[in-house]
């Protein structure tokens, strides 16, 4: 799915992901990236401990399914892609190679949910926190997240003059 929706991005797109989103954002290579609260590890911190179990998708999908079961198929296929999310050639890419200004993170200084800021910070550089917890809510996002796409945006405009 993420290979179709990378078909019709502009290579100046950037790209938003939290939590599991800001995993599958990650490895958008060649794209600017925002992750908010990445969820690198899914499987041990959601999937293993919740095996067998129904559990409710957060926000209401199109087709009106609204739950999920945990299977075995499930964690195998999420384990498979954490243990090749950070190789270089691995991934879906415009191109484009990743510089260290593509990529930046936000940590929920509350988060309880999840914490792979030192993981981030092993492969990437740049990194901020905000008072907030795991799940991105409205003030965060106008707060925080505009602005740095603004800036990023602002960034684009002053090379290209």
């Amino acid at each position: 799915m993420l290979k179709e929706v990378a078909k019709q991005l502009a290579p100046d797109d950037i790209i938003v992901g939290t939590s599991m989103g800001a995993f599958y954002a990650q490895m958008m290579h060649g794209w600017r990236r925002i992750l908010v609260n990445p969820s690198f590890h899914t499987s041990e911190v959601i999937l293993r401990p919740n095996f067998g179990k129904t559990m409710p998708f957060h926000l209401p999908r199109l087709d009106g399914v609204q739950s999920y079961t945990i299977t075995e198929e499930l964690c195998a296929a999420v384990e498979d892609v954490e243990a090749h999310q950070f190789d270089p050639d691995y991934g879906i890419f415009n191109g484009m190679p990743d510089t260290d200004d593509m990529v930046k993170a936000f940590f929920g200084l509350r988060d309880t949910t999840v914490n792979c800021r030192d993981e981030y910070l092993s492969h990437y550089t740049r990194c901020d926190f905000f008072d907030g917890a795991h799940r991105l809510d409205p003030a965060t996002m106008t707060k925080i997240i505009v602005p740095e796409i603004w800036q990023m945006i602002d960034c684009d405009e002053s090379l290209s003059h």
